[in-house]
């Protein structure tokens, strides 16, 4: 499947949905963003394809999720494009970013929000972590 075919459907996917690109976001002072991979088939042909994910938490502590987009991998150019596409949509005022600890997405963040200080998600560390443990004591 190329990548157009996976951009084609994604745009699809959001056409029916708050989570175009043309909806103008507010201030979210405090962001979670996270990828998951998914199972994509599209004429008859599966793929995996990484489904980016933004949440974005207000003063009051409100979730919502402000915006998806799937592409081939989670590379630096994919996260890029996703925050410059936040940013266009009115995104301001990110005080705080929780996120994995994944080289694409860390390159893209300091580029794109700049200032905004950052912690790794205690889930990913948590399992990094026993990745390095002994499996039998």
């Amino acid at each position: 499947m190329s990548s157009t075919q996976v951009s084609n459907t994604s745009k699809s996917w959001t056409k029916g949905s708050n989570l175009g690109e043309t909806e103008i976001l507010a201030s979210s002072p405090y962001l979670i963003f996270d990828t998951q991979y998914e199972k994509l088939r599209v004429t008859g042909v599966d793929c995996d394809v990484a489904v980016l994910i933004a949440v974005g938490i207000d003063r009051e502590v409100n979730r919502r999720i402000l915006g998806e987009s799937v592409e081939l991998k989670d590379a630096e150019l994919h996260w890029k494009e996703f925050l410059d596409c936040l940013v266009r949509r009115g995104i301001r005022g990110v005080e705080y970013i929780v996120s994995d600890d994944h080289p694409g997405l860390k390159a893209a963040r300091r580029a794109v929000l700049t200032g905004s200080k950052w912690q790794r998600c205690q889930n990913n560390l948590v399992q990094d972590a026993m990745k390095q443990a002994p499996s039998s004591l």
